[in-house]
């Protein structure tokens, strides 16, 4: 086993619990949920896909939204 593996789960892990915890995540209106299926290439990845972000700390749910493109990660 690899210390970077380890290393590396760890900080994807702390990355989206932050992400997570910042943020609520929701599909824009009109679009559709994502697919479960994914693009094979060397490795596997999620083909593209709106969501939109807003900030947890605001009270009221419509306040403040912003999309984003696309969310891809890649390790």
């Amino acid at each position: 086993m690899c210390l970077g593996d380890i290393l590396t789960k760890m900080e994807v892990f702390l990355f989206l619990t932050s992400l997570l915890q910042q943020f609520h995540l929701k599909i824009p209106d009109g679009e559709q949920p994502p697919e479960v299926a994914s693009i094979v290439s060397a490795s596997m990845a999620p083909k593209p896909f709106k969501v939109s972000l807003i900030d947890s700390h605001f009270t009221a749910p419509n306040e403040q939204w912003f999309c984003v493109e696309k969310i891809i990660f890649q390790l």
